[in-house]
Order: structure tokens, then sequence, then C-alpha cells
């Protein structure tokens, strides 16, 4: 029994957990004192860091969350969490709005994971916060026709449209959302948007 006892602990040793808090745990945490202000004690393996990092990102705490990216550098990486690695810097980076470093990072998770939907979808988006619009449209459109029921990707891709002042193509793309996903993505007032800046007379619904 013991024996048994002991390759649990062994077993649970091997992963990094966390308690989910709620919403208004995390508003009214103290952050200064928080397990992310001191070094962790728990295995070094490339996918603690990268769990942990997106967890602070979640959080409000990207320059935390590139200190602990950081320390998986060299740490042995499957491809796929390569690409996971690099995706959650460029998360990062996007939060400090470093876009111009946002992207590369998004550009080489993407090498890495070609098909990932969400990896693709944040490339378009770095594109976009670049000024490069068409690049992120491009991009963006590409990956609508392999995830077209993604609710996320028609959102940035009809942003990306209002930017170029393509409404017509933002008001089709978002016309397609769920409806009840409207509200939390905020198709409402992105149709608002999009019906302002169309020509007059060209009244759709």
């Amino acid at each position: 029994e013991r024996s048994e006892e002991e390759k649990e602990r062994k077993r649970k040793r091997r992963f990094f957990f966390f308690k989910q808090k709620t919403a208004y745990e995390i508003y009214q945490c103290d952050w200064s004192s928080d397990v992310c202000s001191s070094d962790l004690h728990y295995p070094r393996e490339a996918i603690n860091y990268i769990n942990y990092s997106a967890l602070l990102t979640d959080t409000g705490r990207p320059d935390v969350a590139l200190a602990y990216l950081k320390k998986a550098k060299s740490l042995s990486k499957t491809r796929n969490r390569r690409g996971q690695w690099c995706n959650n810097i460029g998360v990062a980076h996007f939060q400090l709005k470093n876009y111009g470093e946002a992207l590369k990072d998004f550009t080489e998770a993407v090498a890495h994971c070609p098909s990932n939907i969400e990896y693709r979808t944040n490339l378009g988006g770095a594109y976009t916060a670049n000024g490069n619009y068409a690049k992120g449209a491009s991009v963006l459109e590409k990956t609508l026709e392999i995830a077209p029921d993604s609710a996320s990707l028609r959102k940035n891709l009809a942003l990306t449209y209002i930017q170029m002042k393509r409404y017509t193509d933002a008001m089709a793309v978002l016309q397609d959302i769920p409806k009840k996903e409207w509200q939390k993505h905020g198709v409402q007032k992105l149709l608002e948007q999009t019906r302002a800046g169309l020509p007059k007379g060209d009244v759709r619904h």
C-alpha cells in the first residue's frame, strides 16, 4: 500500500496544477504576494512554464509571463510545444503593445503548427495591428476557409475589413456569426459600426 501511495505522489509531482479563480477573486487578488513573484518549485519542463504563462496573460500580467517563458527557452520541446511557446510569447508581446515582436512570434508559431487556427488568427491580428491590413486580411481569409465556424476568427476578419473600409465584406462576415455568439463577441456593436460606413441608401440588416 505504501508503495502505491509513493507512486501516486511521484506521478503528481510531474505536473503543475493551478487552482482556478473566479473573475471576482482575480480582481481582489494581491498579486504582489502571489506565487508568480518568486521562483516556482516544480519540474523544469517546458509545458509547466508554458501553461503558467497562459494563466499570467489571462490575468493581465504579460511582463511576468515573458519572464517565465524565457526560462523555458532552452528546455526540450516537441514541435507542437514549440509552437505553443512561440504563440504565448506573442500574446504577451501583443498585450504589451509590442506588435512588431508579436508578429515575429506568431509567424514562428504558425511555422511550427501551420494548421493551428488560434495561431493563424493571432498572426492575422498582428499584421493588422502593425498596419498591414491587406496581409492581415489575407491570412484571416485563408484561415476562415479552414475554420468557417470560428466566431472569433470572423470577428477579427471583420475588424480588419473595417480598418480597410471594406464595410460590405465586414457585414457579410459578421452576419454569418450565430446569434447566440453575438453578445460574447460584441457583434451588434460591430454591425452598427459597419452600417455607419456603408454608402447612403445601402441599408442592410
